[in-house]
């Protein structure tokens, strides 16, 4: 489900310097603590050569950035299951957890713990977008370009969000990499 890399979108991502200058914020330490030990999943959704991305609020971080659709997994669910709610809570998109392609696992390390993320990808054919976040952190679910998508990405200031998505969508990742961050960072 690899998507074509062409273009110089990859080629230009310089991201190691912004996350070194944000590691020292202190917000950005109090959320990897309160991330330790839950389990995430995501979903790279592509319709034709376009990717989903969803205008998510985070506080934290002082202001709203364009992600991909992700959240908990619930201590009921499977990562799939997980995945394929979060992805129709978050833009609409229905899949169910069989047509996703795990792409990706992390794992983040912080003080007093670690937490769990599946990161995978599904083509869907009903291109339709609509939000219903229950945790109404979602401002806006668009469809974008790869190369816009992955400028979209880079602005992302935490690398387990950013970093495997980026990395897949550029080529430089082959399906089934293990990513490890020790707080926050690659």
């Amino acid at each position: 489900m690899a998507l074509t890399t062409s273009g110089s979108a990859c080629g230009s991502r310089a991201l190691s310097g912004f996350e070194s200058a944000r590691s020292w914020n202190p917000a950005l330490r109090r959320y990897r603590q309160q991330v330790g030990g839950r389990r995430y999943a995501s979903v790279l959704a592509i319709h034709d050569d376009s990717i989903a991305l969803v205008l998510e609020e985070y506080k934290t971080w002082g202001g709203s950035f364009w992600n991909i659709p992700s959240g908990a997994v619930e201590s009921n669910e499977s990562p799939g299951e997980g995945a394929a709610r979060e992805l129709l809570e978050e833009t609409g998109l229905r899949v169910t957890p069989e047509q996703l392609q795990l792409v990706s696992t992390s794992t983040s390390r912080f003080q007093g713990g670690e937490s769990q993320a599946w990161n995978f990808t599904a083509r869907v054919e009903e291109p339709t977008l609509r939000s219903e976040d229950p945790d109404r952190l979602i401002q806006d679910v668009r469809w974008f370009s790869r190369r816009d998508a992955i400028a979209e990405l880079g602005l992302l200031p935490y690398a387990p969000l950013r970093e495997p998505a980026v990395a897949y969508l550029c080529g430089d990742a082959s399906p089934g990499k293990a990513w490890l961050f020790d707080n926050g960072i690659a």
